[in-house]
């Protein structure tokens, strides 16, 4: 699948959203939600969690945090719009 990413008009972002999808598990709604505030720290730097915020998540219990991994993170800091 990553290979096919590859061939894709913005690969970068789609190889992001393939992992932080399969690696977060967030949904299609979370993902189409999804801002640089919630995955940068206050430097603008990519942070070590993404932060998703209540309105943007699927339940109503709150904000979810999800850890990245250094390859998450990675990936996210070559994808810069």
């Amino acid at each position: 699948m990553l290979g096919y990413l590859a061939t894709t008009r913005s690969p970068a972002r789609d190889r992001v959203m393939v992992l932080v999808s399969i690696k977060a598990g967030l949904w299609a709604k979370a993902m189409a939600s999804l801002t640089w505030a919630m995955a940068t720290d206050a430097a603008g730097q990519v942070a070590e969690a993404l932060h998703v915020l209540n309105r943007v998540s699927i339940g109503k219990t709150g904000a979810a945090r999800f850890p990245c991994t250094p390859t998450g993170r990675r990936h996210w800091s070559h994808y810069r719009p």
